[in-house]
């Protein structure tokens, strides 16, 4: 898990107020199930999940977007001489 708070400083210029910031939350998970019933020869997938969510706050009040997903897989084969 990966947390990242930024808080802004205030700018009347660019329109940002006093208090404004955003809280980005990571999770990542991986898992990988592999066939080696050859000595020379592996087989694999690895399969990958990140999801991210951004809390926006203005003062006291906090607004959460939604939950993005990144779902990968990837199929390895590796051959030994």
């Amino acid at each position: 898990m990966d947390i990242d708070n930024v808080s802004y400083d205030k700018n009347p210029g660019a329109g940002i107020a006093e208090g404004v910031g955003e809280t980005n939350v990571n999770h990542s998970v991986a898992a990988g199930l592999y066939f080696t019933g050859r000595r020379d020869l592996q087989l694999g997938w690895i399969l990958n999940g990140n999801f991210y969510q951004q809390s926006a706050r203005i003062g006291t009040a906090v607004e959460d977007q939604p939950v993005a997903a990144i779902l990968t897989a990837q199929f390895t084969m590796r051959y030994f001489f």
